[in-house]
């Protein structure tokens, strides 16, 4: 472990952040510290100096193990360390939050993909740490109820029924039973309703965007810019596949197959988070071609595409559309019907299944990236802790944790003394990490 450098202070700073980088303005930093402040745990971010420089002796997740040491990062306390010159963050939780599903795994494959990373690709530094934050909170606060719901349910035998006769005895059962599932069916209703709400709210900025990719997109010409133009028709293949399972959805619900239902609704909603993230590179990259689709300029120009994009797809078909153009939530650019640039059309069967199909597809994909990436990655051959109790997924984004006092952790009572810590690996939490 490297020895805490000079600009790190010795004691836990009584503040939630320390951000030696400058980047945070004081509407940001108070924004941060109110959040922390209503968390069920203790959180500290470090933000290094811009002029930070990791060396392989000596790498971020050396020093998050430092400060992990000299603040005794332990029981319910959570450590952020976050290099923004070099896009990388390593965290360290205390054994207290792993007992409570703060592992590396949570952190590494849950937490930083889902409630960090989107955020700083945006460039939102404030609400990537507030999300990752709230994210660990939200774990914390399920353990801490499934805990008490264990701990309150009685340990002494159930009463039997005795001298009630047979029809007595069958009908209490039965309306016990028949309770049962009622709830059963009212729980699963209503999820029904959360999610589908939840697909709606995505749905409309993912249509919005899509919107604009389409008409921008109709004024870049295909044949200078293929591989661009072939993703782009293979997003709109991919939004029409969940388009359509949002129908099967929907005839799920009205058949009352709520759980059918309930399982669409969760591919969808991951279908639209990769749409999403897709989006995010798709359409700076047509913008920076075509300039985007001035709204107040090109009205009579676009409504001259796309008439001329529907005739084009009427001369192609045999049989009229149903106009997809006209009724559609978002426009397609006319140039992706040509046979050069439609990718494979993902409705030959069950909507749902295709959706299934591109989710297998996305993350095999991802799988195979991290997996070169982590294969040639010198952090990743070299991370490995003596404790058994702390694991350590791997990645440029690491953590680890030790023993030491309250203060300085908003604790009431008591002073922080580092220099009671000993080794950086006697405690017992999560490690995790990895790099946007």
């Amino acid at each position: 472990m490297s020895e805490l450098p000079s600009y790190i202070p010795p004691i836990a700073p009584k503040a939630a952040v320390l951000d030696l980088s400058g980047r945070l303005d004081s509407s940001a930093l108070a924004r941060i510290e109110a959040s922390a402040s209503r968390l069920n745990y203790k959180a500290k971010i470090v933000l290094v100096p811009n002029d930070y420089k990791p060396t392989p002796a000596a790498d971020l997740h050396d020093l998050a193990r430092s400060i992990a040491d000299a603040w005794s990062v332990q029981g319910n306390r959570f450590l952020i360390v976050i290099d923004l010159p070099h896009k990388q963050i390593r965290t360290i939780g205390g054994e207290g939050l792993k007992a409570k599903g703060i592992t590396t795994e949570f952190v590494q494959n849950t937490v930083l993909p889902n409630n960090f990373y989107p955020s700083m690709r945006k460039g939102d530094l404030p609400g990537a740490i507030e999300n990752l934050m709230q994210a660990v909170q939200t774990k914390v606060a399920q353990s801490t109820r499934t805990s008490a719901t264990t701990s309150s349910a009685p340990t002494h035998a159930a009463p039997q029924i005795n001298g009630l006769g047979l029809w007595p005895t069958v009908l209490i059962f039965g309306s016990i039973l028949l309770a049962l599932v009622l709830l059963m069916v009212k729980f699963y209703k209503d999820k029904t309703k959360r999610l589908r709400q939840s697909l709606n709210d995505r749905l409309g900025d993912l249509y919005q965007r899509a919107d604009q990719l389409g008409q921008a997109s109709e004024y870049m010409d295909p044949t200078k810019n293929k591989e661009l133009a072939l993703k782009i028709t293979a997003f709109f293949e991919k939004i029409a596949a969940l388009n359509k399972a949002e129908d099967e959805v929907e005839e799920l619900t009205k058949g009352n197959n709520f759980s059918g239902a309930n399982r669409g609704l969760v591919n969808c909603l991951k279908l639209a988070d990769q749409l999403i993230l897709e989006m995010d590179d798709l359409l700076p990259a047509v913008n920076a071609i075509t300039g985007g689709v001035d709204n107040t300029g090109e009205a009579e120009r676009l409504i001259l595409k796309k008439k001329e994009a529907a005739e084009h797809t009427f001369k192609m078909q045999e049989k009229p559309l149903r106009q997809p153009q006209m009724v559609s939530r978002y426009y397609r650019p006319s140039w992706s019907n040509e046979p050069q640039y439609a990718p494979p059309v993902y409705n030959n069967g069950s909507s749902l299944m295709d959706v299934m199909f591109l989710l297998n597809q996305m993350n095999m994909n991802n799988r195979v990236n991290q997996m070169d990436w982590q294969m040639n990655h010198p952090l990743y051959q070299n991370q490995s802790y003596d404790n058994p109790g702390i694991s350590d997924a791997g990645g440029s984004w690491g953590s680890s944790s030790s023993s030491s006092n309250d203060a300085g952790w908003g604790d009431s009572g008591g002073s922080f003394d580092s220099g009671s810590s000993s080794d950086s690996d006697s405690g017992g939490g999560s490690d995790a990490g990895g790099s946007w």
